[in-house]
């Protein structure tokens, strides 16, 4: 009657339980995961596109190669190898021509991917993650006002007058004419940073008077970096997985990212109380007026409370960050190229007689800064991989090669500028080749200018480029004008060591400044 509970069955009965709890599963996975692989790399519509086996067979090559931080290396060299156009996961092609640009971003056909952009902390998207046309023609109309040529010259004096405080603290450091060893990354982020919450919040940071970056600062790069790190894994077990992912985060992280958005919309609160007297970019937002949440309900212009944190948030990192690397680029490159260097700090120091006279308007057509500027983006961009995009519904055409709807399309801003067939001695920091010859041609005639898009092109475009030339110009200038400038040994490797999570992850860039012989 009780035989049944004899050793023998008890052990046949475990090894049932355990062959269906756990044998089965594994078993079951590993069918899956074959016939997949089978199915990406021999009956997938992108079956016929180039690209490395493996990662043609599953994502997680690709989404390891960014979780390492070197997905824009390795794009370009497959890019080497295979050409303009390359399969880098089972649903994703990578392109790396001028054309692509224009096929991807004129339009709105290709749209945002949302396993990318995922709303904030608020759960409320912004201009940048909005995916809905309408909802970000709607913000973009309202913020607009703040870029427009008029409006960047009215925002002239607030970066005046901190980039004079960045070059004042740096004086203040160099002790009378001594050679002062400074961290240049750290202190473009300080004068960037500053200089955007001065706009975006009516007050600064106060980081450059204080010799060291606010603690909220380090906190947004962290937040990007594990923003990045979640996309990257809900791409490999399926976007539906973000919020358990977030879910799992540590209570100490999750409390950081919900310190920093609260912290935003604190900053918010205090520059709302202000009102419309302030020139700044929440300016013209306030003017429109605050919207009432109104589901289905379609307006031409304004923002939800909820969307203006959602855009002050995102705003004090496009506005700052960015900037802050393109500058900590160039001084690099000007560091290991002496005799550019060289005639740059002469441009400069040939146009102006006082500190005073440098303005946006007296930097605007400085030819050779312009160059050196354009040059440095080129080489790099402050989003090196790109923004990846969905192809529409019937599919679409990108620089000649059908793309089937549903397939994620990206044009790596790195693999573009990097390669030689858009590009003569693509890896060379030559201002040179965006200068005009006599005869009206570039000085490199093999150079496409179209493959380098820093700002992106089409109506998603960014809205601050004519902002953020015109405080790259007056920031560059004020410092080579007041320093000589001679890049410290540990830093001869920098832009080497660098990793990629979305955007840079940079080391110190030391140098030697000491206040001009001269």
């Amino acid at each position: 009657m009780y035989g049944w509970w004899n050793t023998n069955s008890a052990g046949a009965l475990l090894k049932v339980v355990l062959f269906y709890s756990i044998l089965l599963p594994v078993i079951e996975s590993v069918v899956i995961f074959a016939y997949n692989a089978v199915y990406n790399v021999f009956r997938s519509p992108l079956a016929a596109y180039p690209g490395p086996l493996l990662w043609a067979m599953s994502p997680i090559p690709h989404e390891l190669s960014k979780l390492r931080g070197r997905n824009h290396t390795d794009t370009l060299a497959l890019h080497n190898r295979y050409g303009p156009v390359v399969r880098i996961a089972p649903n994703e092609l990578s392109f790396n021509t001028a054309q692509a640009f224009k096929d991807v971003f004129n339009t709105n056909a290709f749209s945002k991917d949302p396993a990318l952009y995922s709303p904030t902390p608020n759960g409320t998207r912004h201009l940048n993650s909005a995916r809905d046309d309408d909802d970000h023609k709607r913000m973009r109309r309202t913020i607009a006002p703040a870029f427009t040529d008029e409006a960047v010259r009215a925002h002239e004096g607030v970066v005046a007058s901190l980039s004079d405080t960045f070059i004042n603290e740096l004086k203040k450091r160099a002790l009378s004419g001594r050679t002062l060893n400074v961290d240049m990354k750290m202190w473009f982020n300080a004068a960037t940073f500053d200089i955007g919450a001065q706009l975006i919040f009516g007050e600064s940071f106060c980081s450059m008077q204080n010799g060291r970056l606010h603690p909220w600062i380090k906190l947004i790069f962290d937040y990007i970096r594990a923003q990045s790190s979640l996309e990257t894994l809900a791409r490999i077990i399926g976007p539906d997985w973000i919020q358990y992912l977030r879910s799992k985060l540590s209570k100490i992280q999750r409390q950081k990212m919900r310190w920093h958005f609260d912290h935003v919309s604190a900053k918010v609160e205090t520059r709302l109380a202000q009102g419309t007297e302030l020139k700044d970019w929440m300016t013209p937002a306030l003017k429109t007026g605050i919207l009432k949440d109104a589901p289905g309900v379609k307006v031409s212009s304004g923002m939800t409370r909820d969307e203006l944190d959602a855009n002050a948030h995102f705003m004090i990192i496009a506005a700052s960050e960015t900037t802050a690397t393109t500058l900590s680029g160039i001084l690099y490159f000007l560091c290991t190229s002496p005799d550019v260097l060289k005639r740059l700090t002469a441009e400069i120091r040939d146009s102006f007689l006082n500190d005073s006279d440098i303005t946006f308007a007296s930097t605007r057509d400085m030819k050779f800064l312009n160059a050196c500027i354009s040059e440095g983006l080129r080489l790099y961009p402050p989003v090196p991989m790109g923004v990846p995009r969905l192809a529409p519904l019937g599919g679409a055409r990108v620089d000649g090669y059908f793309v089937p709807e549903g397939t994620v399309v990206r044009v790596c801003l790195y693999a573009c500028a990097r390669h030689a067939s858009n590009f003569a001695s693509p890896d060379k920091f030559d201002p040179g080749r965006w200068l005009d010859m006599p005869n009206g041609t570039p000085a490199m005639g093999s150079d496409n200018f179209d493959a380098s898009q820093p700002f992106f092109r089409g109506p998603r475009k960014c809205l601050g480029e004519k902002f953020a030339w015109a405080q790259m110009r007056m920031i560059l200038v004020k410092l080579l004008w007041g320093f000589d400038i001679e890049l410290k040994q540990e830093s001869r490797r920098w832009m080497e060591e660098q990793l990629c999570f979305y955007l840079w992850h940079k080391g110190p860039l030391w140098v030697r400044l000491r206040e001009r012989s001269d």
